[in-house]
């Protein structure tokens, strides 16, 4: 059996994942995109649950703004997120 071409450590996996996402949203429509997400829209883009993301926004991990009982994300925001896992 022979060896792999190349290794790549989980970091450089996560950073090649993020890099494919962003370009994919950076190619997508701007007619497409609001630059403000419903909570089930950006726990979508994140891959976790919207009650993460909720927790998220209470503890102030991500910038969200709550609008009744309803939570609005930004798009850059989210985007931030994703890319540092951390608020901008």
């Amino acid at each position: 059996m022979t060896a792999p071409a190349f290794t790549l450590t989980v970091e450089q996996l996560k950073a090649l994942i993020r890099e494919a996402v962003r370009q994919e949203l950076a190619g997508a429509s701007e007619q497409q995109q609001s630059d403000v997400l419903l909570r089930e829209e950006a726990a979508a883009i994140l891959k976790i649950h919207p009650k993460t993301l909720t927790k998220y926004a209470e503890q102030k991990k991500i910038r969200a703004s709550k609008i009744g009982r309803d939570w609005r994300f930004r798009r850059a925001d989210v985007m931030a997120f994703l890319q540092n896992g951390k608020a901008a």
